[in-house]
This record gives structure tokens, C-alpha cells and sequence, in this order.
């Protein structure tokens, strides 16, 4: 980029649907200030003010197949001294 300045600001959110499916959104807007590039075959003047300004929306998905133990599946190991009330 021959000078100037270029912004760039993004906001993302992202959305479970549950344990193994995430829905994310993101917008970027974009900002590009820069002098005209010396070319031959460039109609702009030299030295004048050209840029872009671009707005960027992405959605995107996400899928896990890994399995999600659940209490009643997931094994426990008990380890230490039991206490028992006898009445």
C-alpha cells in the first residue's frame, strides 16, 4: 500500500445450539485510504486520494461427533475412606 491509512473493526458472536453444534456470525468493516499508484495505464491522476470502504458478513457452523459422556455413562472411581452412619 504506497501511504495513507487502512481500518479494519470486527464484531463476532457466537451461538450454541447445544453440546456439539456452535453457530458463529461475524461482520468487518473495512477502510482503505491511499495515494494513487503510479501506472501507465492508471486514468487517476498521480498523487489523488483513492481507497475502498467494504462491509464483510460470515456466517459460519460448526459440527463435534465427538460423544459427550453424560452422569448416568461416565464411570467414577471412589478413592479415600468411606463413612458410614449405623444406627
Amino acid at each position: 500500500m504506497r501511504g495513507r491509512e487502512q481500518s479494519i473493526v470486527g464484531v463476532g458472536v457466537n451461538w450454541y445450539l447445544n453440546t456439539n453444534v456452535k453457530l458463529m456470525v461475524n461482520y468487518v468493516h473495512i477502510s482503505v485510504d491511499r495515494l494513487n499508484p503510479a501506472s501507465p495505464g492508471n486514468l487517476t491522476p498521480l498523487g489523488v486520494e483513492v481507497g475502498q470502504i467494504l462491509d464483510v458478513y460470515a456466517l459460519r457452523s460448526q459440527f463435534s461427533f465427538r460423544r459427550v459422556a453424560t452422569a448416568a455413562s461416565s464411570p467414577t472411581c471412589n478413592f479415600g475412606s468411606e463413612s458410614r452412619a449405623d444406627a
